[in-house]
């Protein structure tokens, strides 16, 4: 009688994972069908000021922006959780403390945001901040999703497949700090002092955490 618990990778392939590839692709579906043209439009937005400000301007009726955040979270979730890292096998509740820390950090820098706004009385300047800090999870969160499945039933190393998905990742990251740079610096009266404040704990420090934990 064959051994299944003989490598790590076996542990990789049980039902659970299947069925939450399943509904996740379910979900891109729905905001295909749904969304089209809102989503085509926010992935545009990651790399042009033009489809930013276009988004900005149809964001009620483009509504498909709330439902990428949690999208996301799941994914990176499932991406930092994923048994390759140690080579052990899935573990829940790892997911689900992945999952509400990073929850209860984007929510905090959330409000952090919003209080900042109310503090300099720019809130409808700050709303275009919220926007890009948060558009490029959401975009990344799709990209991500095709890499952690790779990363289980592709043929070749698991962790390869892990490792290009967070150097989107991270190139996403840097992509978003040059697109906040210019915001700062080129288009509006802003202090560069709260700017470079602003990036260096809420954006260049988990950037690296997620390089020293997971590339080192």
């Amino acid at each position: 009688m064959a051994d299944l618990t003989s490598t790590p990778h076996a542990t990789l392939h049980n039902e659970w994972f299947f069925i939450t590839c399943v509904l996740l692709l379910a979900a891109v579906a729905f905001f295909r069908v749904h969304f089209g043209r809102g989503l085509l439009l926010i992935s545009q937005a990651a790399f042009t000021q033009r489809h930013t400000n276009q988004f900005l301007r149809e964001t009620n009726n483009l509504n498909v922006s709330p439902y990428l955040l949690p999208f996301f979270v799941l994914v990176f979730s499932l991406f930092i959780a994923h048994p390759s890292w140690e080579k052990t096998s899935w573990s829940f509740f790892l997911i689900l403390k992945y999952t509400f820390w990073i929850s209860l950090f984007l929510t905090s820098k959330y409000l952090l945001i919003r209080w900042i706004g109310h503090l300099f009385q720019q809130v409808y300047f700050f709303e275009e901040i919220i926007f890009l800090t948060f558009l490029f999870e959401k975009v990344s969160g799709l990209t991500l999703f095709p890499f952690l499945v790779l990363s289980v039933y592709a043929p070749f190393d698991s962790k390869i497949c892990l490792q290009l998905g967070v150097s989107l990742f991270i190139f996403f990251l840097l992509l978003k700090w040059v697109r906040m740079l210019y915001l700062g610096f080129f288009k509006r009266s802003f202090s560069k002092t709260h700017l470079f404040i602003y990036l260096c704990i809420l954006e260049i420090l988990p950037l690296v955490v997620i390089v020293k934990y997971f590339l080192l």
